[in-house]
C-alpha cells in the first residue's frame, strides 16, 4: 500500500495509477524472473522460453493490468530469490539485506506469502549447500527476516481470528486441510484450460521424466502446490487467476526447463521441428484464456461510464448521489464500493452521498448542482439474496424510488449489453442496462 500511496502522491488517487505501477512491476518481473532462472544453469533456451511464456501468457498479461497488489508482491518474492542466491554465491554481505527487505515487503504484501518466502528461499539456498557458510548466512537471514516479520505474523494471527468470528474464514482444522486438495484440484489456475494454456502444465509435468535438474523442478512444483493450496482458505472462482498468477509463473519455468531439456536430447533440426510444434499447440492452448479473460466485461462499461459521467461534472461544488453498502434493500455480499475519490482533488472537489446519507442531511442541493448516479450497482444483487426474495426486480427498489420521487434533468444516459454474469450472480437473465447521470431538481 505504502508503494501505491507514494505513486498517488506524484500523480492522482486513482485506480488506473495503481494499474500503471503493477503494469512497471509487471515488466521487472520479465527480466527478475528470468535472471533468477539463469543462475540455476538451466538447459539452452530455457531463459528465453520463461521470457516468452510469462509475456504471452493470457492470465499473466491481464494479472500485470490489474489493481492485485499481489504484482509488486511478487517482484518482491523473486527480487528476494534472485539477491538471496547472489548473496550465497558471493558472500558478500550487501547483497543479503537486499534480499532480507524484499522477502520481508512480499511476506507482508499477502498471507500466504508469509509461508511462500521461506519455502521459496529455502529452495534457492539449497543450490549452494556444498558452500562454506551457506547454513550460518541462511540462518541469520532467517532470523533477521522473523524480526522483520514478526509483528505482521501477530496481526495476521488477529485478523485470521475476526474474519473466522465474522463467518469470512473457516475453521482451518483438520479436516479443512484434508479436503483442501480436492478443492485446489476445482480451482488451480494451471487446471483450468479455460483460463490458462494447458500445454503449460502439461510440460511442466511431464518433463520431470528427464533427470536435468529434475530436484529443483520438483522443488518448485512443490513451492506452487503449496503457494496455490494455501489460497483455498479463501478462494472464490472469479479470484483464481489473480491469486494464482505467481504459482504461475513459477510453474512456467519448470515448463520452459522441461521443454528445453527434451529439445537438447534430439538432433538440430527434430528438436526445432518439436519446438515448432509445440509453440504451435501451446498458442492453440492459450487461446481460450485470452477470449475470455481480456473480453470486455460489465465492469468495464462500469468503468467507462463513470469516467465519462465525472467529467460532465463541475469542477468543485457539486453532490453527487448514487447506492452505497449501507443502503437498502441490503447488500447480501455484493459489492456497491462508489470510487468517491473521483470526487476529491485533483479530479473533481465534490461529495459524495450514499441514498441514505443524502436523505439523513435534508437532501441538500449543492452549490453547483445535485447528481444522481445509476449505473449497473442499482442491478446488482447477490444470487443468493434473490434467492432470499431480497430483490427481485430488474433495477433495486431503492434506485428506482430515487428515480420516481424526484424530478430530473438527463446529463448523460447510456445502455449497454449485458456481457455475461459473474460467479455471484449478480446481474440475473437480462439483455441490457440502463445507466444514466441525472440532475436533481431543487426540493
Amino acid at each position: 500500500m505504502v508503494l501505491y500511496r507514494m505513486a498517488f502522491a506524484a500523480t492522482a488517487p486513482d485506480h488506473q495509477t495503481m494499474v500503471m505501477v503493477n503494469t512497471v512491476c509487471a515488466l521487472m518481473i520479465l527480466v527478475a524472473l528470468p535472471a533468477l532462472v539463469a543462475r540455476w544453469r538451466p538447459p539452452a533456451g530455457t531463459v528465453a522460453t520463461t521470457a516468452w511464456l510469462v509475456a504471452l501468457t493470457p492470465a499473466l498479461v491481464l494479472d500485470g493490468r490489474t489493481e492485485s497488489p499481489l504484482v509488486p508482491a511478487v517482484l518482491w518474492l523473486l527480487t528476494g530469490a534472485l539477491l538471496l542466491d547472489e548473496t550465497l554465491a558471493s558472500g558478500r554481505r550487501r547483497w543479503a539485506v537486499g534480499a532480507l527487505v524484499f522477502f520481508a515487503l512480499a511476506a507482508q504484501s499477502r498471507p500466504e506469502l508469509v509461508a511462500v518466502v521461506p519455502v521459496l528461499g529455502l529452495v534457492v539456498a539449497w543450490r549452494h549447500r556444498t558452500t562454506t557458510g551457506w547454513r550460518a548466512t541462511l540462518a541469520t537471514l532467517a532470523l533477521g527476516w522473523l524480526l522483520l516479520v514478526g509483528p505482521h505474523l501477530l496481526h495476521l494471527r488477529r485478523s485470521i481470528a475476526l474474519e473466522q468470528s465474522a463467518g469470512s474464514v473457516p475453521d482451518l482444522g483438520k479436516d479443512f486441510w484434508l479436503a483442501a486438495p480436492m478443492r485446489l484440484v476445482d480451482l488451480a489456475l494451471p487446471l483450468q484450460p479455460d483460463l490458462f494454456p494447458v500445454v503449460t502444465t502439461a510440460l511442466a509435468l511431464a518433463g520431470l521424466a528427464l533427470s536435468e535438474g529434475r530436484r529443483l523442478r520438483l522443488a518448485l512444483l512443490a513451492v506452487t502446490t503449496g503457494w496455490m493450496l494455501l489460497t483455498v482458505v479463501d478462494l472464490p472462482r472469479t479470484s483464481v487467476p489473480r491469486l494464482h498468477a505467481g504459482a504461475a509463473e513459477l510453474l512456467t519455468v519448470v515448463a520452459a526447463w522441461s521443454a528445453c531439456a527434451a529439445a537438447a536430447r534430439l538432433p538440430w533440426l527434430r528438436a526445432r521441428a518439436w519446438l515448432v510444434m509445440g509453440a504451435l499447440l501451446w498458442l492453440a492452448s492459450a487461446a481460450p484464456g485470452a477470449g475470455k479473460l481480456l473480453a470486455r466485461s460489465n465492469e468495464d462499461d462500469t468503468e467507462q461510464f463513470l469516467g465519462d459521467a465525472i467529467a460532465q461534472l463541475p469542477a468543485a461544488g457539486s453532490c453527487v448521489v448514487a447506492i452505497d453498502m449501507g443502503d437498502a434493500p441490503p447488500a447480501h455480499r455484493t459489492q456497491r464500493a462508489f470510487p468517491a475519490y473521483l470526487l476529491r482533488p485533483p479530479h473533481r472537489d465534490g461529495t459524495f452521498y450514499g441514498f441514505e446519507g443524502w436523505s439523513h442531511v435534508g437532501y441538500p442541493n449543492c452549490a453547483t448542482g445535485t447528481y444522481l448516479v445509476v449505473d449497473h450497482r442499482c442491478f446488482a444483487m447477490h444470487a443468493a439474496g434473490r434467492a432470499a426474495g431480497i430483490s427481485s426486480s430488474p433495477m433495486l427498489a431503492s434506485c428506482s424510488q430515487i428515480l420516481s420521487a424526484h424530478s430530473w434533468l438527463p446529463v448523460l444516459q447510456r445502455t449497454t449489453p449485458h456481457r455475461g454474469d459473474n460467479e455471484y450472480g449478480y446481474y440475473g437473465n437480462r439483455a441490457d442496462f440502463r445507466l444514466g447521470l441525472y440532475r436533481l431538481a431543487a426540493q
